[in-house]
């Protein structure tokens, strides 16, 4: 009587023990595989730091914004855009990409894993904990890609408008005041289509259609900005100067250029100093003259003078901006720039594994580093059903 109790009450351990070893096992698979991504997710944040010019591997340096500008409709006045930095916490930066809910705090510590029976190696128990915060670090990271993107299309037509500046003068002709006005815009488009060189090749560039020559040789430029922004050495930015002139009660008359700041660095004396002139506007018997030129450029800020001449009744007179010195982050605008070719399509769609392919070319080839999204989703579910064993 006693061996059978013995006897019964063995069986009835082994058929628990077995299922609760094989629960072991995989929950121990399980998360010996969700420490496996680390090697995925290191090779993310290395693309992503190398495209955008990251240092820090934590992302101090990894700022995206967004910059807008209003002036109320009102062209006769000073206004400047406001680049507002945007910071994620682990809930909106989840959101972003579209989900509903913060993913960092789902992951379940290997210390109840290990209560539960997992058996992971040392070395694989501390990729297992390393893992969450590189894991929160690239949803955050992927929200970021996500707002540049949507930037990007944003502003890839209408473009950025960094500041507006406006002067006006009342200076006497003969005896006789006249009010001489000009207002200008400083423009960034990270992709500027339809744009031509002047036939000769000098420092004006028009935006126009209607020239004969722009009809001929229309080519795409952009500005040449990079994610670190403006490089003195290698100047090639080109912005839109929307700028316009007024004489006296006449309406404004619009000059909107493209021009190159390396280029704007001339030697050409005006009468508002060692800068270009632009544009030259005939009215009648009024001429005037537009002089725009960057004075210094120093890390993210540009110190722009510019001046207008008017010309009647064989006298001069000018009314000037003075010098503009304004600041944005120009390495933010440029790595919107270097996404023209890259962000076809929105990266926060429902997740799915074709996303890989979607968003693959801005992150390296598939085949050596997967997307972000989609480890981010694959790592997600997992992590879902290591819960639940754990739970």
């Amino acid at each position: 009587m006693k061996n059978r109790t013995v006897n019964k009450a063995l069986i009835a351990s082994l058929l628990i023990g077995t299922p609760v070893a094989a629960f072991a096992q995989d929950i121990t698979a399980n998360a010996s595989a969700y420490a496996d991504y680390e090697a995925d997710i290191d090779s993310a944040h290395a693309s992503y730091q190398a495209y955008f010019a990251v240092k820090d591997p934590k992302g101090a340096d990894d700022t995206v914004y967004d910059i807008s500008f209003s002036n109320g409709g009102n062209v006769y006045k000073n206004a400047d855009s406001t680049p507002n930095p945007l910071s994620y916490t682990n809930t909106t930066a989840a959101q972003k990409i579209g989900y509903a809910s913060d993913l960092c705090s789902t992951q379940v510590a290997y210390s109840t894993l290990k209560a539960k029976g997992a058996t992971l190696s040392a070395d694989q128990e501390a990729r297992y904990t390393r893992v969450h915060d590189k894991f929160c670090l690239l949803v955050s990271r992927a929200a970021k890609l996500q707002q540049r993107i949507e930037k990007f299309n944003e502003v890839k037509t209408d473009g950025i408008t960094l500041f507006q500046r406006y002067a006006r003068a009342t200076p006497s002709y003969d005896g006789h005041d006249r009010t001489i006005q000009m207002g200008m815009q400083l423009q960034f488009y990270p992709f500027i289509s339809n744009v031509c060189g002047s036939p000769d090749g000098d420092q004006t560039t028009t935006i126009t259609t209607e020239l004969d020559y722009c009809k001929k040789n229309m080519k795409s430029v952009a500005s040449g900005l990079s994610s670190k922004g403006l490089d003195k050495n290698k100047l090639e930015e080109r912005f839109v100067y929307a700028s316009w002139l007024q004489w006296s009660d006449d309406g404004r008359q619009p000059l909107n250029v493209v021009k190159r700041l390396r280029e704007m660095k001339g030697s050409d004396t005006g009468s508002c100093g060692k800068i270009i002139p632009i544009k030259i506007i005939y009215g009648g018997h009024v001429t005037a003259t537009l002089y725009l030129g960057v004075d210094s450029i120093d890390g993210d800020t540009i110190n722009l003078k510019a001046c207008a001449v008017f010309h009647y009744s064989g006298d001069d007179k000018t009314v000037g901006l003075g010098t503009v010195s304004f600041t944005a982050p120009f390495g933010y605008l440029g790595q919107l720039e270097a996404m023209r070719d890259k962000a076809k399509d929105n990266v926060s769609a429902k997740v799915e594994s074709k996303i890989d392919a979607r968003v693959s070319n801005l992150l390296g080839d598939k085949s050596k580093v997967q997307s972000m999204l989609y480890t981010i989703d694959k790592m997600k579910t997992l992590m879902e059903t290591i819960k639940q064993q754990a739970a």
